[in-house]
């Protein structure tokens, strides 16, 4: 099961833009801990992230199961801080509801 963070979650309006991940593998760095944003919806689970190739940070929604269990693993065995992981993420398919494949890279 999860562990809650170790710092308090953070309530965060203002965001950069979202990321939108697509069938390609497209390799990541976790650049802060989780928050939560407000959205048209109400709130969500995020993250801010680096895009590797680019160099361009984008706030990467959290909240699908498919994203949250391997991030959460990876979490845990890095003593509880997603700050600073690396990994590669990509939608299993074009459909908007097919699930995420997260693997880490070093």
């Amino acid at each position: 099961m999860c562990q809650p963070a170790s710092d308090s979650m953070i309530i965060r309006s203002d965001r950069l833009a979202k990321l939108s991940v697509g069938t390609d593998w497209t390799p990541i760095e976790i650049m802060s801990e989780p928050f939560i944003s407000v959205t048209f919806r109400g709130y969500a689970a995020a993250t801010e992230v680096r895009v590797v190739a680019t160099g361009l940070q984008y706030t990467l929604f959290i909240g699908a199961k498919s994203l949250t269990e391997p991030i959460e693993r990876f979490r845990l065995a890095q003593g509880g801080k997603m700050l600073g992981l690396k990994l590669a993420i990509k939608k299993s398919d074009v459909n908007r509801t097919a699930p995420y494949e997260v693997r880490l890279i070093s």
